[in-house]
């Protein structure tokens, strides 16, 4: 799997598995009524005032590269 950077958009993290739920575990929504949202997770962190949008990005990672549904 691809690591996730802040240049990724949010509608391909959309498409990984156990994304959604570290995100929501951590604060951020991936997605409004109408979808996901149209941008980079990076502005996304940006708008949604996550403190430290790279260690945000880490956890992801981490989080991703073990995960098992």
């Amino acid at each position: 799997m691809n690591q996730v950077t802040p240049d990724t958009l949010v509608e391909s993290i959309l498409d990984m598995p156990g994304a959604i739920s570290y995100c929501v575990k951590n604060g951020v929504s991936l997605f409004t009524c109408s979808g996901g949202y149209p941008c980079s997770l990076g502005k996304l962190l940006a708008a949604r005032g996550v403190p430290d949008p790279e260690g945000f990005i880490a956890g992801l990672n981490a989080f991703l590269s073990t995960y098992q549904p």
